[in-house]
Formats: C-alpha cells, sequence, structure tokens
C-alpha cells in the first residue's frame, strides 16, 4: 500500500481522533484511483471538468486528494444510482 499523509484540520485545542485522522487522511494518486475506481486520465480529466474534487499540492512534483472529499464523491455517486433506481 502507498503512503497516507494526514492533514488534521482541527482547531487549536480540539481533540484529534481516529475518526477525524481517517477522513482528512491525503490520498495519493495510487490510491485514489484505486478508492474510485478511475483511470489516472479520467480522474485529471473529471478535476478539469469540475466533476471531481481538485488535488492538493504536497510538494512541486507530488499532489494528494482529502480522503473525506473522495468519499463524499463515492456517496454521491451512490445516491445518484440510488435515484435512478428509485425513479
Amino acid at each position: 500500500m502507498g503512503r497516507v499523509w494526514v492533514c488534521v484540520l482541527a482547531q487549536a485545542g480540539a481533540a484529534v481522533t481516529t475518526d477525524t485522522i481517517t477522513r482528512d487522511a491525503i490520498l495519493r494518486t495510487s490510491e485514489v484511483t484505486r478508492t474510485a475506481g478511475l483511470s489516472r486520465a479520467t480522474l485529471y480529466r473529471k478535476m478539469a471538468a469540475g466533476t471531481f474534487p481538485r488535488s492538493i499540492p504536497l510538494t512541486d512534483t507530488a499532489v494528494g486528494w482529502l480522503a473525506s472529499e473522495v468519499n463524499a464523491w463515492i456517496a454521491e455517486r451512490v445516491r445518484a444510482r440510488d435515484a435512478r433506481i428509485a425513479a
């Protein structure tokens, strides 16, 4: 498994829990393509179209995505599917 960077977005003095870290983990490209089920080209195409969360620059050559945003995108795909089935 690839590296997972952690971005803690808690206010000063707030407790940092395992749940916070899981939701706000920064996923690298390989984890995002595997998790979202998209190829790298499709991932970047969807980002350009505004239909996938934008990446976060980590260094001059590395980017990542917040796990919470990727998971929200997946959850929206499931809601859209369920809405079509119910209609």
